[in-house]
């Protein structure tokens, strides 16, 4: 039994935010939480979608992000409850977030 078996709604049909692992990589899947941070890097925008499970880096990067969709991200503000579709990516080795349980992946946004 996988976690979407156990936690999958309409909203989160892939499972908890917080729960995705290095495991994941390449899976696309979609999720629904709480914006706990916005980061804006002048086109580049990041989002920590938060769950019961933890965090998850949600990154919207024009090479596989519509425009539309950053300048979307860059305005949400924190508690907003979004929901995100995407490919599970392992970060970069020098990115990574050993204060995070995901945080050797991020989602990114379509």
């Amino acid at each position: 039994m996988t976690q979407a078996d156990v936690f999958g709604t309409l909203l989160r049909p892939s499972g908890l935010a917080g729960a995705f692992r290095a495991g994941d990589a390449g899976r696309a899947v979609t999720v629904a939480g709480w914006v706990h941070r916005v980061r804006n890097l002048g086109g580049i925008a990041f989002v920590d979608l938060r769950d019961r499970a933890g965090l998850l880096q949600v990154s919207f990067n024009p090479e596989w992000t519509a425009e539309r969709v950053i300048n979307d991200a860059s305005s949400l503000g924190q508690e907003y409850v979004v929901q995100v579709s995407g490919t599970i990516a392992l970060r970069p080795e020098n990115m990574r977030n050993a204060d995070m349980t995901s945080g050797d992946v991020e989602l990114r946004a379509t």
